[in-house]
This record gives structure tokens, C-alpha cells and sequence, in this order.
């Protein structure tokens, strides 16, 4: 059978339309439950000592992870939160970093990721109950009361990292790397990173399923670490972000710096590296900026702690 020029072109562009709309319902439904990835490295692989800990988030979630004290005397303690579709071996890279650094170290999985319970993510939405349960947990540890808390995020992880140091006063610094600026922004760059100039529809097609289906618990238009930032507490920030990055780029990284108060915040872009992996060639350089950062911030809040200390006695 002879198709008729029409056809011969409605044919083609009609699965192509069918395949950029499954494939944003398929983003959708991914992204709010998660595959989850077993737990198969551990810190023993850089010789630390570990405690497996669990908590519950402000919400009522069990989560799990990894507290590991500092080998010797800790300058403070840094909580670090992992990224999408991930869980706290994601960070154990930068875990080793900071532990040499001389700080204690609490790795954990998000809600509806690794060990922890939950079914449903919300891409930093709720992770902020999470994350505050963590904070939480490292006030409540003996050996960690009267340090400084840090932040570092990836991601996701990094997008709850901000928007939660914005609003607790618990937090001296925090880092971020490859962290968006809001997530309905987050979506568009998400879409267009698999679907180029037709990720309009993708766009379409992943919120229409998001909402009509209710797998949303949080409106995506409500989660914005910019505002966060914007209307917040003032927090020392280190902003990190692969020059190479399509579905976090530069520019989230732009607007966040721009939404801090003047002299907070500082950016690093990365040339190399991209929405994942630091490059090799790139990563002995993240490693010097990082622990600089922290200690600088650090210090800075042991050397009040102690002024008030001295001045109440």
C-alpha cells in the first residue's frame, strides 16, 4: 500500500511526538520514585571508622546512614546530602576529603532512596525535613555538640542544603556543587539536556503527569533555593559548578550568587567537569578550595563560640 505524501510525513512526526511525551512521563515518574541503588561501598575504604545510625526526619520517615568521627581532635562536623536517583555513596568521595580534613562526617540516604524509607521523592521539596532531622542528630551527639556545623550538597542534595542553612542558625557555612536555583527551572533544563528544542513538550507532558496522576507532593513552583537564599539568613556559601554541566548549568550557579548577600558567596566554575564526577584533572584543585573554605568559616566560628564562652563565665 502507497502512503500518501501526508502520511508518509504525519507517520513519522506522530511518533516522534509520542516518544518526546513518554519520555517526559517517564522523567516524571522516575524522579518521584526513584530505583533505588544498594549501598555496596563503605568508609572502610579509606581506612575511617564508622557507626551505621538512623533518625527520622521532622516528618516521620526512618532514615539511614553513616556517622564517622573524626580520627583525632574534629575541627567540626560536615553533613553531606547526595543527589537524585543516588544515595550517600555518592558522596563518599568528598567524605574522604573532609574526614582527612579533621571533621566528623554524617552520610545519609534521602527519603525513597538507599536504606531509608519513603516512596516517594521530591527533589529537594521535602528532603529539607531530612535534612534538618540530620542537623538534628548532630546536635544530639555528645562529641559534637559544641562544633560548627557544615553543609555540602550535590544536586538535589545541594538545592536542600541551601534552602535549609538559609532558615537555621544551627549552620556556620555551607557548600553546594551543581545545586539549581529553583526546580520548575530545573525541570525546563532537565527536559531539554534529553529532548534539545523539543523539550516543550517533554516539559508539557512531565507536568501534566506529575499533576494529573497526584505523583507530586510538593508543587515544583514552590521550591526555589533562590528565594531561599534571597529571604534568608546571610550564610558563607561556596558555590561549585561544572562548566560542562546541561542539567545544572552555569547559570543556576549566576543566580544563586547574585540572590546572596554581598560578600557571602563566592563561585568556582569548573571547565572540565560536568553534572556528575568531578574531572581528574580538576578534582586535587575542588579538594584545596573546599577544606579552605570550611576551615576559614570554621575557625571563624570557634574563635566566637569561645569569646561568648569566656564572656559568660
Amino acid at each position: 500500500m502507497n502512503l500518501s505524501v501526508v502520511e508518509a510525513v504525519a507517520i513519522p512526526l506522530f511518533i516522534a511526538l509520542l516518544f518526546i511525551v513518554c519520555g517526559g512521563v517517564a522523567i516524571a515518574f522516575v524522579s518521584v520514585f526513584p530505583v533505588r541503588t544498594k549501598v555496596k561501598t563503605f568508609p572502610s575504604r579509606f581506612g575511617a571508622d564508622y557507626d551505621d545510625i538512623c533518625f527520622t526526619s521532622q516528618d516521620g520517615l526512618l532514615l539511614r546512614g553513616w556517622w564517622i568521627p573524626a580520627a583525632h581532635s574534629p575541627e567540626g562536623t560536615v553533613i553531606l546530602s547526595h543527589g537524585m536517583l543516588a544515595n550517600r555513596t555518592q558522596m563518599l568521595a568528598w567524605a574522604e576529603v573532609l574526614w582527612r580534613a579533621g571533621y566528623n562526617i554524617l552520610l545519609y540516604d534521602f527519603r525513597a532512596n538507599g536504606k531509608s524509607e519513603g516512596s516517594r521523592s521530591t527533589a529537594g521539596g521535602l528532603e529539607v525535613y531530612d535534612l534538618l532531622a540530620a542537623v538534628d542528630f548532630v546536635c544530639s551527639k555528645a562529641e559534637a555538640t559544641e562544633l560548627p556545623i557544615c553543609l555540602f550538597g550535590f544536586s538535589m542534595g545541594g538545592a536542600a542544603t541551601i534552602m535549609v542553612a538559609a532558615r537555621d542558625p544551627r549552620i556556620t557555612c555551607i557548600a553546594v556543587y551543581g545545586a539549581y536555583a529553583s526546580l520548575d527551572q530545573a525541570i525546563k533544563h532537565r527536559c531539554h539536556h534529553h529532548f534539545g528544542p523539543f523539550s516543550s513538550i517533554a516539559e508539557w507532558a512531565l507536568m501534566r503527569a506529575g499533576s494529573g496522576f497526584k505523583w507530586f507532593a510538593v508543587n515544583p513552583k514552590t521550591v526555589s533555593p533562590v528565594t531561599a537564599i534571597k529571604n534568608g539568613r546571610e550564610i558563607p556559601l561556596l558555590l561549585l559548578n561544572g562548566g560542562k554541566d546541561t542539567i545544572v548549568p552555569v547559570t543556576d550557579a549566576k543566580q544563586l550568587l547574585t540572590a546572596s548577600a554581598p560578600g557571602t558567596a563566592r563561585m568556582v566554575v569548573l571547565p572540565r567537569s560536568g553534572h556528575g564526577p568531578v574531572h581528574r584533572t580538576e578534582w586535587l584543585m575542588v579538594q584545596q578550595d573546599l577544606t579552605r573554605f570550611f576551615s576559614q568559616h570554621v575557625a571563624v566560628a570557634r574563635e566566637r563560640n569561645a569569646v561568648q564562652t569566656a564572656g559568660s563565665v
